[in-house]
């Protein structure tokens, strides 16, 4: 929706996370490190798709695809998609909720599959130390790609 002043605005709707003895459970830490951030989170994938695809071979392992499907992501697109949405709510996460709530965070990742996280937080790792030579993400997103070769 864009508002009055011309900017654009966002909202999310969410229901609860689990439920314990069938009542609903808002885990405020779970839905502010990891529902909102990830489901907010808007990779520049699309404009990459070529080079994306290059890394298939590399990284689009029997595990991870069994993996995507049984989340509901059925290309190496998709999932490398959620990769770096995932990788990138950890840092966030780290930045204002701490590391230690970024580790439970990459531990539950690798734990459903998705370990590759790990090596793009390690590259994420450059983009933080440089961010005077990338201003936003979509400058270093060619760097990262480069690096994952």
């Amino acid at each position: 929706m864009i508002n009055s002043n011309g900017q654009k605005e966002v909202y999310a709707v969410v229901g609860p996370n689990c439920e314990i003895d069938f009542l609903p459970v808002f885990d405020k830490n779970f839905i502010e490190t990891d529902i909102v951030l990830h489901e907010f989170g808007n990779p520049i994938t699309d404009k990459y798709e070529r080079k994306i695809n290059d890394l298939k071979e590399k990284y689009y392992t029997v595990e991870l695809q069994k993996t995507g499907k049984e989340n509901g992501y059925e290309e190496w697109k998709d999932v490398f998609n959620e990769l770096i949405l995932r990788a990138t709510t950890i840092k966030i996460t780290e930045k204002y909720f701490g590391k230690a709530q970024a580790k439970k965070n990459l531990d539950w990742e690798i734990s459903e599959g998705f370990g590759l996280v790990e090596s793009i937080l390690k590259i994420l790792d450059e983009y933080e130390q440089n961010r005077n030579l990338y201003p936003t993400f979509d400058k270093f997103f060619p760097v990262l790609l480069e690096r994952m070769k």
